[in-house]
């Protein structure tokens, strides 16, 4: 695939969707995919600001770790305090381990921690994901909104949620115990897909105030370093390519319409 064809096919979802955006949108519904430290602390942000949160983890231990301390404390930068869960009376993080229920209802899915976590918890939310949703990747890294995209279509979402890169983490996370110890970065570049979703961007950004809005995911994408070497293993099909190191296991058959990232573009994407 070669870069005119990736960027036309960026260019391509960013135009996906000419209906007008509300004016004003706040997401009052916010689900959480991860309990990773960057997990917890969006959760926290979104609760800090009013939304009604739950935090999600497909592992048991990640809950009951959470469950135990009876809250995530934050110190440093950021909002300070202590954030409870599971609580019955008032405001708190909601626990869960499993996608139905108030994940589905979500208005806004935050995608938290390392990237190959988020493609799987993608393909997981693919068949409860509705039309208005909004899935929001921190950090988002080098096409990360596009990378989305493609796992939520290619598992089988006839559904277009918009879909938010956060270049970055807002705050740099250092753990001791059960506090998470937050530290000011640089301002994270942000941007939407498609493109005309600025209503979407400025509901979030309420959330991450330190967000910085960009026209478009190549734009955020291409503000961090790491595109240098990310981009031509993305385009080149990276390992699964015949020139790849990865080896088939004995007994294990390669899936030649899995080999290239082209092969995971439909042929409405395509035109």
């Amino acid at each position: 695939m070669s870069t005119a064809e990736f960027r036309a096919f960026a260019e391509a979802l960013e135009a996906r969707g000419n209906e007008p955006e509300p004016e004003d949108v706040r997401f009052r519904r916010v689900a959480v995919i991860g309990a990773s430290l960057e997990g917890r602390l969006m959760a926290c942000l979104c609760l800090a600001e009013g939304a009604e949160v739950v935090l999600y983890s497909p592992y048991g231990r990640d809950l009951e770790a959470i469950g135990r301390s009876g809250g995530i404390t934050l110190r440093g930068s950021g909002p300070i305090g202590t954030f409870p869960v599971d609580r019955d009376g008032g405001p708190s993080i909601a626990l869960t381990g499993s996608l139905d229920g108030r994940v589905a209802e979500a208005d806004l899915i935050v995608l938290a921690g390392p990237v190959l976590r988020q493609r799987a918890f993608a393909s997981a939310l693919a068949p409860i994901l509705k039309n208005g949703q909004v899935i929001a990747t921190v950090p988002g890294r080098t096409f990360g909104a596009l990378e989305i995209a493609w796992t939520v279509r290619a598992s089988g979402c006839n559904c277009g949620p918009t879909i938010l890169e956060l270049q970055g983490v807002p705050y740099r996370i250092r753990q001791a115990g059960s506090v998470l110890h937050l530290s000011k970065v640089r301002p994270m570049p942000i941007a939407a897909m498609p493109g005309n979703a600025s209503a979407a961007i400025s509901g979030f950004t309420r959330f991450v105030p330190g967000a910085v809005p960009v026209t478009n995911v190549i734009q955020s994408s291409l503000a961090d370093g790491s595109s240098v070497v990310e981009v031509p293993a993305l385009i080149l099909g990276g390992p699964a390519a015949p020139s790849g190191a990865t080896k088939i296991p004995a007994g294990g058959v390669p899936l030649e319409e899995r080999q290239t990232f082209r092969a995971l573009l439909g042929e409405r994407h395509l035109a």
